[in-house]
């Protein structure tokens, strides 16, 4: 069988092999080879511009990364099609897919309403008529993967043959105390020297993102006595951040990391105290359940599925840095519990558990009429 994946996602291309930024890495579309024989991705392949040290390899001979340009011939060649949304390529795919009466699934992993309205003034131009686009490519699928448990489904609805499940899957793991200890201790000396390090994962250089509301708390808490070092990793330009943070004269406290590998990102997250997603916009966000499994104090705003996944003593309205300066100027010895709820939170995301789901589903539709 020839399965047909398609997304904005941009490939790197050496002219000799394909390199990815991690979100579609090797190991995550080598789990769709495993439902089909051949996994042909289409998406933007664009010639390498920059090391690839911080990129993933693909090396499963049997994915074929293809340039959006071959969409077309790519799904009338196809034996079924799965479009990830929101992506013009995959709006694209649907509309292809019922042209050439090819049996096809959306997997929907974020809402393009808020994403493009923070993006730039240009996005506020495109914002609505693209989320009407994506409501009415999904209420007229016939099937549609969610990986948020309630969110994206009320905003997007479907009637007809719908998973819920996240599409960030930890290893297997345990409830252990003895880790939980150390990050408690750990966590207790930050609130005795009354300075944390904490750290944001996204790109730097979109607003929705949220660090310049970070940013500003920083400077608001030293006033009062309370020092964070704030790690930024992520792709992008760090610029507009760090001119915001010399505006604020706090250059010295924000960190700029870039992008880390992905087998390196529970590394660093083992060094934060807390863990923050300040985002005006999100799915079910994969660096909080991270997160979780470390476990961090993790805190977030009042997005996507972030409320369901931490206690809402943590949870702060989008864009309003004051609300993070007076959640962390409370913190003390009774946030400690927290961890241990964090943890047991991160284990319902167990890679082996969602997967059972995820493939009886997949497999459903790949062998269906």
């Amino acid at each position: 069988m020839n399965l047909v994946f398609c997304h904005d996602h941009k490939f790197r291309f050496d002219g000799k092999s394909y390199y990815s930024n991690g979100s579609l890495s090797n190991e995550v579309l080598s789990w769709y080879v495993d439902l089909a024989d051949n996994l042909t991705v289409v998406a933007r392949v664009i010639e390498m511009d920059d090391s690839i040290e911080h990129l993933s390899q693909i090396t499963n001979q049997n994915i074929t990364i293809v340039d959006r340009s071959k969409l077309e011939q790519a799904i009338e060649n196809a034996d079924a099609v799965i479009c990830r949304l929101p992506s013009f390529v995959g709006n694209k795919a649907f509309k292809l897919s019922k042209k050439f009466n090819k049996k096809c699934l959306i997997e929907l992993v974020g809402c393009p309403l808020e994403s493009y309205w923070y993006h730039s003034f240009k996005g506020k131009a495109v914002a609505v008529p693209i989320f009407l686009q994506t409501r009415k490519i999904v209420r007229s699928a016939e099937w549609v993967s969610y990986v948020t448990e309630n969110f994206l489904q009320k905003r997007y609805p479907n009637k007809m043959k719908c998973l819920a499940c996240s599409d960030v899957a930890l290893p297997k793991q345990k409830l252990d105390i003895g880790q939980i200890s150390i990050r408690e201790q750990k966590l207790n000396v930050a609130f005795q020297e009354r300075r944390y390090h904490i750290g944001t994962i996204g790109a730097l250089n979109v607003k929705y993102k949220g660090q310049q509301d970070v940013i500003k708390a920083i400077a608001a808490l030293n006033k009062v006595g309370i020092f964070l070092d704030y790690d930024l990793v992520g792709v992008g330009d760090s610029m507009v951040l760090m001119e915001l943070a010399g505006k604020y004269s706090v250059e010295k406290q924000v960190h700029p990391i870039g992008i880390l590998p992905h087998e390196k990102i529970f590394e660093w997250l083992s060094t934060l105290d807390i863990y923050i997603q300040p985002s005006y916009t999100e799915g079910m966000p994969r660096s909080v359940i991270e997160a979780l499994s470390i476990p961090c104090l993790v805190m977030g705003s009042r997005v996507g599925e972030i409320p369901s996944l931490i206690d809402n003593r943590y949870v702060f309205q989008p864009g309003k840095y004051a609300e993070i300066v007076e959640i962390i100027k409370s913190l003390n010895k009774n946030d400690l519990k927290s961890l241990k709820e964090n943890k047991e939170r991160a284990l319902e995301f167990e890679k082996n558990l969602l997967d059972k789901r995820r493939i009886s589903y997949y497999r459903e539709f790949i062998g269906s009429e």
